[in-house]
Order: C-alpha cells, then sequence, then structure tokens
C-alpha cells in the first residue's frame, strides 16, 4: 500500500499535477498615467526641456531635488512627509507581496499577513544593496557607490548583524540573538538563506531594465527618464545610487557586463 502511494504521488508530481506555489509577479504594468503624474511631466518638462541623461547624470540628480518633484513626490506619498530626495530611500518602501516569494520559500512566512514590519523593513533594504551591486557590476562602474565621494550611507547586507536584523534572524532563522557576534555557522546559514534573495533581486533587475528599455523606445531616453522618475521614485533613486554616469546606465541597459545581449536589443552606434 506505501509503495502504492508513493508511485501515485511522483505520477502527480510528474504529471504537473502538483505546482509549486504562484505568487505576485512583480512588473510594471502598463496603466494610463495619473491626471497628477501628467500634470507632473508637463511641468518638468518645461523645467527640464533639454536632454534629462546627460554623461554625469548632473541634470537627473537636479530634477530629483527640485521643488516640483518634491511637491509630487510629497502629493504622491501624504503620509510619509516627504522633504528631500534622500526620503525616498529612507521611508518609501514597496508592498510586501514584492519578498513574498522569499519569504514563503526561505523565511517559511507564507502570506503577506504574516510578514512584520520591521523585517519587511530589513530584506527591503537587504534586496535594494543587491539591487545595486548588480546593476554597478552590469554597467562596469569601477568605485563601488558606498565609496564615490560624497556617498551618502545606506543600510547594506550587513544590517542583518545589527539589532533589528537579529531580531528578524532569531524569529526566522532560530539564529540566538543573545550572542554578541554571530559564529561562523550563523554566517554559512545566512549566506545560504540569502542567496535566494539575490536570485530575487536579480529577476527584478531584469523586468525594470525591460521597462525603461519599453519607455526609452516609446518615448524617447529624455521624455523617458521624466516617466520613470514620475512612476517609480524607488526605481529613480535606485539609478541615481548606483550609477555616476550616463555610459554606465546605458550599459547596464544594453550591453551588461556578465550577460548575453542580442544583437537587435543593443542600441545603434
Amino acid at each position: 500500500m506505501k509503495a502504492l502511494t508513493v508511485f501515485c504521488l511522483l505520477c502527480l508530481l510528474i504529471s504537473g499535477v502538483c505546482t509549486a506555489a504562484e505568487y505576485p509577479a512583480y512588473e510594471h504594468a502598463e496603466t494610463e498615467p495619473t491626471s497628477l503624474e501628467r500634470e507632473t511631466f508637463d511641468i518638468l518638462k518645461r523645467k527640464f526641456p533639454g536632454e534629462v541623461l546627460d554623461e554625469k547624470l548632473s541634470t537627473l540628480r537636479e530634477l530629483a531635488g527640485s521643488t516640483e518633484y518634491l511637491t509630487f513626490l510629497s502629493k504622491s506619498y501624504p503620509h510619509l512627509d516627504i522633504k528631500a530626495f534622500e526620503d525616498i530611500a529612507n521611508k518609501v518602501i514597496p508592498p510586501k507581496t514584492r519578498y513574498l516569494k522569499f519569504f514563503d520559500e526561505h523565511l517559511y512566512v507564507p502570506t503577506v499577513d504574516e510578514i512584520q514590519d520591521d523585517e519587511h523593513w530589513v530584506i527591503h533594504h537587504m534586496a535594494t544593496s543587491d539591487w545595486y551591486t548588480k546593476a554597478h557590476y552590469r554597467g562596469g562602474e569601477t568605485i563601488p557607490p558606498v565609496m564615490r565621494k560624497g556617498a551618502v550611507y545606506r543600510p547594506g547586507s550587513l544590517i542583518v548583524s545589527k539589532p533589528i536584523g537579529r531580531k528578524v534572524l532569531e524569529n526566522r532563522l532560530y539564529i540566538d540573538s543573545g550572542h554578541e557576534k554571530l559564529t561562523q555557522s550563523d554566517w554559512g546559514t545566512i549566506l545560504w538563506v540569502f542567496r535566494h534573495l539575490g536570485h530575487l533581486t536579480e529577476s527584478h533587475l531584469d523586468e525594470d531594465v525591460r521597462w525603461i528599455k519599453t519607455l526609452f523606445e516609446k518615448h524617447g531616453q529624455s521624455d523617458g527618464m521624466l516617466w520613470v522618475a514620475i512612476r517609480e521614485p524607488i526605481l529613480l533613486d535606485r539609478i541615481l545610487y548606483a550609477f555616476s554616469t550616463d555610459k554606465t546606465f546605458l550599459k547596464c541597459l544594453y550591453a551588461p557586463e556578465g550577460k548575453e545581449v542580442p544583437e537587435a536589443s543593443k542600441p545603434a552606434d
């Protein structure tokens, strides 16, 4: 009887009847801009009529700190008290569904309702740090973002060793937070588990690249970047932190280091 049960289970698996859990896909939806977004586009277009994507990304940085853009952000996130563009990195966080796959499969948190706010914050900032690293490498940047002159500190992967991160490790991976330092064994567990977050981040970066290229094809680079800024402020913040020039940003999009790119996807000379 036991052998028959095992055989039936194997048949179900092979036939595809038993499927893996499905998670909300990370994708940039093709929705129409809101009236606020359209109004902001017109305002920014008048203020920055030239090429937004210049050599040092100077215009894009100026745009990010402009009164007009900050006014848009404060209207978009009225509950967060946005005063400066840097508040995007510190205060704006995506929905918990973005990381549900990782929480369920590797931290054993199967539903969004069970994801605690502090662990959501930790995982988001770890994923953001990994996004920087991957995008930085793809673009061929030589100096890590955190080491650039004037770079603002951002929570990175080492956040797991801080009190808020240690709490997550104890609650979800049963790594004792009472020890003063993480042991070699602890770090082994952390590296094993969080490499899967890196895989998820890679897929998010791929989707970001796809969407930006779609905007460029539809609107051109300058207007396309305006729409990135308006529709995805978190992504604009990541771009400005990860890249120092338009050349490395465009390389990440069209000719990334370590990835094969079809000829049809490369920009014309």
